[in-house]
């Protein structure tokens, strides 16, 4: 699994980094060091809609910590 969070202003303003933090923390907990790869882009196109995370290529906007650990462990059932 492929995991971008959007960095750019919008995204970064409702804590795009926290978010990033969580999913590193999950990795570890979950040991998903080989099945989840995690990283940091600029923008996604949908700043409105912050903040963002593309999962396989599939944007997900109004996302939090809570919202994308859950999103995560869904798909990884």
């Amino acid at each position: 699994m492929d995991i971008k969070i959007c960095t750019g202003r919008s995204c970064k303003e409702k804590f795009s980094r926290y978010m990033m933090q969580r999913v590193e923390r999950d990795r570890d907990f979950y040991n998903w060091k080989q099945d989840v790869s995690c990283s940091e882009c600029l923008c996604l196109g949908a700043c409105e809609k912050a903040p963002n995370v593309n999962i396989d290529g599939e944007i997900h906007s109004y996302m939090n910590g809570v919202k994308l650990s859950g999103k995560i462990l869904q798909l990884k059932k």
